[in-house]
């Protein structure tokens, strides 16, 4: 019994650790997406313009 309450309890300590970390690192997500983005938009605007 004490061991399905002990993985029942390391679940929800480990779900909670995941949404906090998700939150915490979400604006660094967000900065990395969008400097890729504006990249691979600058590259496809000289790939275009270069091809017309």
């Amino acid at each position: 019994m004490w061991t399905s309450v002990a993985g029942a309890v390391a679940a929800a300590w480990v779900l909670a650790g995941l949404v906090v970390g998700a939150r915490r690192y979400r604006h660094r997500l967000a900065l990395a997406y969008r400097r890729v983005d504006s990249r691979c938009r600058q590259w496809y605007e000289l790939r275009s313009k270069s091809w017309f």
